[in-house]
């Protein structure tokens, strides 16, 4: 009792003495921020002629501010003086119309190094091109002020957060809480971090890079002749930017599925016809992953790290879509060999593939968790028929077909795990692929918001680019936020599968969210490009037509939904 009086009696004042720094630096930051921080125009006003400004005009409309002060206004917030906003958009177009270099980066928050900073940095430039070097001087003054406040206010925080702990240490419970982790509070925070690791950096950059200077001035070829990329696919895989999931032990770089999908998400940046192309491995390999045995593994997954060759996954048939229980092609065995039939159909890399994993149903009279069984058939087995190339409206480059399975006869070794037992490898297959498919929905999203950024800022509309109304402003805004949150989702339901806890309830979400925002990203930027949206000649056009499959493969955003509500009903609670 006398501790924990102890421990009240120091943390109360601990604690006050904290916040009593916090605003004293603060009010000290704020009290020098007075008139004094700009600089006055002159008197005369003479140097604002070659702009069309007179310093008289500047303090009478100001409402007796300086030119400084009607400076630091934003000019895309419409809480500023009506007459601080009209000159500023007199000073925009005076001074040779530039407002923002198009290659800064757009920043809704206007923080101090974003968007804010950069536009004033190029007014402050043009008006002392202009003569108005005095008033344009006051800028960097206000930044100073802004960042001294900024790192006074953070020195305060960090002084009353660690007087907080130390007065934890003085309380029993608090002291074992500390030492021992027993619960999550504020000093553990740094526990927690989405920073990347070198290692991931490293392979995001080359990605980056990659899909920069490789796929993006290829993609309208690919896109028009809807020829497979191979020659893309090639170069990536030199670079181990694809199978990078292949265990070593196989030969394979043995890389997480997070860090595939910090790969993923630049090659889809890039485009994401070719980057399903490249991608449809993993979709086929992930049942191997799940069921194979290390002699199947090393056979099937070491030849695609040994030559640059693709793989199929054939599950979805005419009748048998989202309801992959309802597939029909069978497999009889006959001796020593299984013995397919049946037809499916919408297979990724279903032409240019070497070996397919096939999903059959073995036993018609069982339910559907143990009528079907798993295979491994090589693509040059006979009775195989591969159909025409599909022409799909997005994603054109990926090479889409059915095939049909007469009479193939494939050896009870290309069995995948037990017979009766490739349903339920299917399903744990989806949740391995889907945070792939996902984080190229977050790609794709990603390329479409640069896109309308860039053009809001090129376009101009009564004077002025249309970043500076609301209402495109929301737009990016939402299309920003919803990018993160999907590459958050996908994230986590990557971050699980490394863990190696089940993930089905977030990949699930990740597909959904991820799917359903890249088609509403897609929408808007069309619409923020207008009519030129519309046309060929711009790169939104085709990223809207790529990014509807989203929403369909590997389980409709309507499925998604199913599942996420069985997992969710499933669950005692959905606390994290």
């Amino acid at each position: 009792m006398k501790q924990t009086t102890l421990s009240m009696a120091v943390h109360g004042p601990l604690h006050c003495l904290g916040w009593i720094l916090f605003a004293v630096l603060l009010l000290n930051s704020v009290k020098k921020a007075d008139a004094s921080s700009y600089v006055n125009p002159s008197p005369e006003g003479e140097s604002w002629a070659p702009c069309g400004f007179a310093a008289e005009q500047l303090a009478a409309e100001g409402n007796g501010s300086t030119y400084g002060s009607c400076l630091a206004c934003d000019p895309t917030n419409f809480e500023c003086p009506p007459k601080c906003q009209s000159l500023i958009n007199a000073m925009y177009k005076q001074c040779d119309g530039v407002y923002a270099p198009q290659d800064q980066y757009f920043d809704p928050a206007h923080t101090l190094n974003g968007y804010w900073n950069d536009n004033f940095g190029v007014l402050r430039e043009q008006a002392a091109r202009c003569g108005c070097s005095d008033a344009a001087s006051a800028w960097p003054q206000r930044r100073l002020l802004s960042q001294v406040t900024f790192a006074a206010v953070m020195l305060a925080l960090m002084l009353t957060k660690s007087l907080r702990q130390a007065s934890r240490l003085l309380h029993p419970s608090g002291a074992r809480s500390f030492a021992l982790g027993q619960h999550i509070d504020d000093s553990q925070f740094s526990a927690f971090s989405l920073k990347l690791s070198d290692d991931q950096r490293e392979f995001q950059q080359l990605a980056r890079k990659f899909a920069r200077e490789e796929m993006i001035p290829k993609e309208k070829h690919y896109d028009q002749t809807m020829e497979y990329p191979q020659e893309i696919f090639e170069k990536a895989w030199e670079l181990g930017l694809v199978n990078t999931h292949v265990p070593e032990k196989f030969g394979g770089l043995g890389l997480g599925s997070l860090d595939g999908c910090i790969i993923g998400e630049e090659l889809a940046y890039g485009c994401t016809g070719m980057a399903t192309a490249m991608e449809a491995n993993g979709l086929a390999t992930a049942p191997l992953l799940v069921a194979g045995s290390d002699e199947q593994n090393r056979k099937y997954l070491g030849r695609l790290v040994e030559e640059p060759v693709q793989a199929a996954y054939c599950v979805t048939e005419p009748g048998a879509g989202s309801d992959v229980a309802a597939a029909k092609t069978s497999a009889v065995k006959k001796g020593d060999k299984w013995v397919i039939n049946g037809s499916k159909m919408w297979i990724t890399n279903g032409g240019v593939a070497k070996w397919y994993f096939v999903l059959a149903k073995t036993d018609s009279n069982a339910n559907a968790g143990s009528a079907f069984t798993g295979f491994i058939v090589d693509a040059d087995t006979p009775g195989i028929t591969v159909g025409r190339k599909e022409i799909n409206i997005g994603q054109r480059c990926s090479d889409t077909r059915g095939i049909t399975f007469e009479d193939v006869a494939v050896p009870e070794e290309n069995v995948l795990g037990d017979v009766g037992y490739g349903f339920k490898i299917a399903m744990q297959a989806f949740d391995i692929t889907r945070p792939p498919v996902a984080i190229g929905a977050v790609g794709l999203a990603r390329r479409a918001f640069d896109e309308a950024r860039k053009y809001a800022l090129e376009r101009k509309t009564m004077g002025a680019p249309i970043a500076m109304h609301q209402a495109i402003q929301f737009m990016l805004a939402d299309m920003v936020t919803g990018i993160e949150a999907g590459r958050q989702l996908t994230y986590k339901a990557a971050y699980e599968i490394d863990c190696g806890r089940k993930n089905t309830m977030y990949a699930s979400m990740a597909k959904r969210f991820a799917g359903d925002h890249a088609n509403q990203v897609t929408t808007d930027a069309i619409q923020i490009f207008g009519g030129a949206g519309f046309n060929t000649e711009y790169p939104v056009e085709k990223l809207f037509r790529d990014a509807k499959i989203y929403q369909i493969y590997e389980g409709t955003s309507q499925i998604q939904r199913m599942i996420i509500a069985k997992e969710m009903f499933s669950r005692q609670t959905m606390d994290p």
